[in-house]
């Protein structure tokens, strides 16, 4: 685990009380009950449209040139279709492999290394709200403050363009009320 990524970001006479990361064998999120079948409906479409429509194989109309805009959509289609089946699924298994969370003894804090380092934090003092979903056994997530459901829906589900990327929120933690108990207790601490 990369300390000293998340340890550069602390503030003046700020400490680190707890550091880990999602559990990246965790994949699937509420969204999926709806989104994973729809994917495949999609993809399913959207490859054999494109086909039909570049003129491949047996469903294709070989008399006719191809339309070079209606083929580049195509393939568009197809491709978006290919993320939302299986694309998500590998983006988010690399972002949790570098994605960090940090209890201060004044702020949580998500740091991301990516291709880019993003950092987001919650002051705990003014923290008003804690959102625990909680699954199987211990594992489970914390969302600090609330988005509206449309939004929160899809974040954590590899479609964080939908809005709820920004979220500050500890997904797939492997001891979730281990977490949410420590970040109570130092809340009360706060006052």
């Amino acid at each position: 685990m990369n300390d000293a990524l998340v340890k550069e970001e602390l503030l003046p006479k700020e400490q680190l009380l707890w550091l880990g990361q999602p559990d990246t064998g965790t994949n699937f999120s509420q969204a999926d009950i709806l989104v994973a079948p729809l994917s495949v409906l999609l993809a399913v479409m959207a490859f054999f449209w494109a086909a039909s429509v570049l003129g491949v194989g047996a469903l294709g109309d070989h008399t006719k040139p191809v339309s070079v805009p209606l083929g580049i959509f195509a393939v568009l289609v197809a491709l978006l279709s290919f993320y939302l089946m299986v694309g998500r699924f590998l983006y988010k298994t690399w972002k949790k492999g570098r994605t960090y969370y940090a209890v201060t003894t004044k702020r949580v804090l998500v740091v991301t290394d990516g291709r880019r380092k993003s950092v987001r934090g919650q002051d705990l003092a003014q923290l008003s709200f804690i959102e625990k979903q909680q699954g199987a056994g211990k594992r489970g997530s914390l969302i600090f403050g609330s988005l509206p459901f449309g939004l929160a829906y899809y974040a954590n589900s590899g479609l964080e363009i939908f809005g709820a990327g920004g979220t500050v929120a500890f997904f797939d933690l492997l001891d979730v009320e281990g977490v949410h108990q420590m970040i109570q207790k130092r809340k009360e601490k706060l006052g």
